[in-house]
């Protein structure tokens, strides 16, 4: 009896895990397609009433899986579009709450509060994000994308000068890495707007 019983309740979690697994991934894909809805919708009508309408979308699509950082930096920038640049911040504040080393929201937020004319603000996300930089290089010194990326993020903090110098090491270093190859038209015709 045990036995049967154990196995009925094994049976029964196996397919309340499926049961949740298939909901999980509903909800991923919901998502997905909510932050395209919303995405087409900016895209096609930039007025006011379509903004909010993709806001909104947007939220639909966080509440359904709060771990994709696009969801948060689509909503962000739809804030941004109305001039609301603290509800812009508090967006990416919430995913960076939750999952707190982002660099790419991080140097998102560092430029909202440029857009916003807060440049002590941004300067200070912009230096955070170069130490955490630092450190994810001291630890893996081979890693190209990380290093370009603290290299253009030198463009706000150091200027043109130091991000091509910084650029042009990595170059010497990686000369056959095609994503400093990509990258090579960025870095020379960098325009700070």
């Amino acid at each position: 009896k045990i036995l049967v019983y154990l196995i009925l309740l094994f049976s029964a979690s196996c397919k309340s895990q499926n049961n949740s697994s298939l909901k999980k991934s509903d909800n991923i894909l919901q998502a997905k397609l909510l932050n395209d809805k919303a995405l087409k919708l900016s895209v096609n009508n930039c007025d006011k009433n379509s903004i909010e309408k993709s806001i909104k979308l947007f939220e639909q699509a966080i509440k359904l899986d709060n771990t994709v950082p696009v969801f948060y930096s689509n909503e962000s920038e739809m804030y941004c579009n109305l001039r609301k640049y603290q509800d812009a911040i508090k967006v990416l504040n919430r995913f960076l709450y939750n999952f707190p080393s982002n660099p790419a929201l991080e140097t998102l937020k560092g430029h909202i509060f440029e857009r916003a004319g807060n440049m002590d603000s941004a300067m200070a996300s912009y230096l955070d994000i170069i130490k955490q930089y630092n450190l994810k290089i001291q630890n893996d010194p081979n890693n190209v994308s990380i290093q370009l990326n603290r290299a253009f993020l030198l463009f706000f903090t150091q200027g043109d000068s130091a991000a091509k110098k910084e650029f042009n090491r990595i170059s010497k270093k990686f000369p056959q890495d095609i994503r400093v190859g990509a990258m090579q038209e960025d870095f020379r015709s960098f325009g700070r707007k």
